[in-house]
């Protein structure tokens, strides 16, 4: 049994190495879907022109105005 030390340790240290890289994978993940969550929520802003605004197209970040403020095109 004595002999077989060095490969429970190495077997440990590996397990050790791959369960870090995970965690760090999840860390990972979780600050990609805080940063998804904040963008997702509604844009509170005022326009100068225009009317108001609703929450545009989702996953995108850009900002819609109602179509009932539209003009139409020429």
């Amino acid at each position: 049994m004595p002999d077989n030390w060095s490969f429970v340790i190495a077997a440990y240290l590996l397990a050790a190495v791959v369960l870090g890289a995970y965690w760090r994978h999840l860390v990972k993940k979780e600050r990609e879907l805080e940063v998804h969550d904040r963008m997702d929520r509604p844009v509170k802003s005022t326009q100068s022109v225009g009317g108001s605004v609703n929450q545009g197209v989702p996953g995108t970040g850009h900002l819609r105005s109602e179509p009932s403020t539209r003009r139409p095109l020429p």
